[in-house]
């Protein structure tokens, strides 16, 4: 009847519906999003296997979780349910965001310290909306990201200032003579 579909147990004996090639991350994300986001390794029929490892009808299915434990690009290509591929792409955006706003300010403080120039946030959200960019935050994602470009940033926050002249002293007080 159900050829498509696979039915595991939890160890409580819970019963859980998936398609056929299911893994260990599926069931995982069928269970609780955050499990499936820690899932560290699963143990199936009481052994450990591989997170990629197909499951069959009639398992039962423990999830080892860590803390530490992060998805990774490569799990994209693992799962077969859509709500782990949207749950772990969900997730891999919000850490490049997380990433691009870390380093993005970096990036910017450490130009404005060679410029001997800082900036207080009042002025950074200032800044971000003459760049026509949402808030600092976001500012600092497309700086990070390369989306925008640090030049154009530092010289909308600096605008060149005319550059002092200094002309020769004259160590004798006759003047210059030009031409006639």
């Amino acid at each position: 009847l159900f050829q498509d579909e696979i039915f595991v147990f939890t160890p409580k004996g819970d019963l859980h519906q998936l398609p056929g090639g299911a893994t260990p991350i599926d069931f995982a994300f069928a269970i609780h999003t955050d499990i499936g986001l820690h899932c560290l390794t699963a143990k199936v029929n009481g052994k450990i296997v591989p997170l990629g490892a197909s499951l069959n009808s009639g398992d039962t299915v423990q999830i080892i979780t860590s803390a530490h434990q992060r998805p990774s690009q490569g799990w994209l290509e693992i799962v077969q349910t859509a709500k782990a591929k949207q749950a772990i792409k969900r997730w891999l955006n919000e850490e490049q965001y997380a990433h691009s706003v870390r380093l993005g300010q970096e990036i910017l403080e450490r130009e404005l310290k060679k410029h001997r120039h800082r900036i207080e946030s009042d002025a950074l959200d200032k800044l971000a909306e003459d760049l026509g960019v949402d808030d600092a935050e976001r500012l600092y994602a497309e700086i990070g990201s390369g989306t925008l470009s640090l030049s154009r940033v530092v010289s909308h926050l600096l605008p060149e200032r005319p550059k002092r002249i200094r002309l020769p002293r004259l160590r004798d007080r006759r003047g210059i003579r030009i031409q006639g």
